[in-house]
């Protein structure tokens, strides 16, 4: 495109992109930034798209937007008000709301591994981060309130594929980089068929960790900890900017037939580097038979010793329904303390 090359947009339909889905915003958006991003060796320079000069009563068309720039040093100056609006953030929707007089109380965090490694992990101390294929980058998981992340159904022989789950104090959240307001990687697999595109970008969704930041995601979508620990999400704050109604709508969809849980209404919480095991872990649920490896943990917590449930498991197991019955554990022995 040279410098005198001048683009027209003309549409027969008003105010197109009020219209479009979001899925058309966020992959025009996409696009634009894809542009940007590509490095020419010889200097690029574009005039901007014009206006269109339709009459008043005829559409808009596409906002302006210059990509101007040399080599390394590409810059995009853009004017896209409406897109911006469509594409807001649940982190810049956090920062606008008011902060309530009173929140709930911050709750434990939960992470769930498997027997396999649950020597290594006594071993080190330490729960370690791990490659994420979803955001290609070193992460490790745990969610908000409750043990809610569940191995795959069927049954195995393996007993090294026996979930074990480790409860943390709520200072644990001095840890934590980011959330999201639901399970990312269940989202990304497509468990809740149809909401992947729905939901997309997921980035929009992610919110840097701030103080009492996740209590007020819970005020505002569930009212207190209550709802959120029994999965009774409420808009009654009467929050209408977006991306709010389009994560209450996935919050409200029913998954029960198709193999959803209850990572659809779940905070999950990511921190970048490795938790030590010490006087922040609350509780472990684990195989009976790794009776010795919980006892080196506790040389970890010395001189406090976590609560836990150590659990038979037979020839063939089911690593969903044992993780069912961790979570209930888990909530019975410690987590309903912090509920109210």
């Amino acid at each position: 495109m040279t410098h005198d090359e001048n683009w027209r947009w003309k549409s027969t339909r008003s105010n197109t992109l009020d219209t479009c889905s979001s899925f058309m915003q966020g992959l025009l958006y996409t696009s634009l930034l894809a542009i940007v991003k590509l490095k020419e060796r010889n200097a690029i320079s574009c005039a901007g798209l014009a206006k269109s000069e339709a009459s008043p009563s005829s559409a808009q068309g596409p906002p302006e937007f210059d990509v101007s720039g040399a080599d390394d040093n590409i810059r995009l100056t853009s004017s896209l008000p409406t897109m911006a609006k469509k594409l807001a953030t649940l982190e810049k929707l956090l920062g606008d709301l008011p902060d309530p007089a009173e929140l709930p109380h911050p709750l434990p965090l939960t992470h769930m591994s498997v027997a396999k490694w649950f020597a290594a992990i006594a071993g080190k101390g330490e729960l370690s981060t791990t490659m994420c294929s979803v955001f290609g980058s070193e992460r490790l998981y745990f969610f908000y309130g409750g043990v809610y992340y569940r191995p795959h159904d069927g049954t195995t022989r393996n007993h090294e594929a026996c979930p074990v789950a480790f409860v943390f104090s709520p200072k644990l959240l001095s840890c934590i980089e980011r959330i999201f307001p639901f399970d990312t990687g269940a989202v990304h697999s497509n468990r809740f068929k149809g909401w992947k595109r729905k939901l997309w970008p997921e980035h929009r969704f992610g919110v840097p960790m701030g103080p009492k930041i996740v209590e007020k995601l819970v005020h505002y979508s569930f009212g207190d900890n209550s709802n959120y620990v029994d999965a009774c999400p409420m808009n009654n704050h009467g929050v209408d900017e977006e991306p709010y109604p389009r994560l209450h709508e996935f919050y409200s969809e029913d998954f029960s037939s198709g193999g959803g849980d209850r990572r659809q209404i779940s905070i999950e919480c990511q921190a970048a580097n490795p938790v030590p095991l010490n006087e922040d872990l609350l509780w472990v649920g684990f195989p009976e038979a790794l009776m010795p490896e919980f006892a080196k943990i506790c040389e970890w917590t010395h001189p406090l010793v976590p609560d836990y449930h150590a659990y038979r498991s037979a020839t063939i197991v089911s690593p969903a329904q044992i993780a069912a019955v961790l979570a209930d554990k888990a909530r019975t022995d410690v987590l309903s303390r912090y509920e109210m």
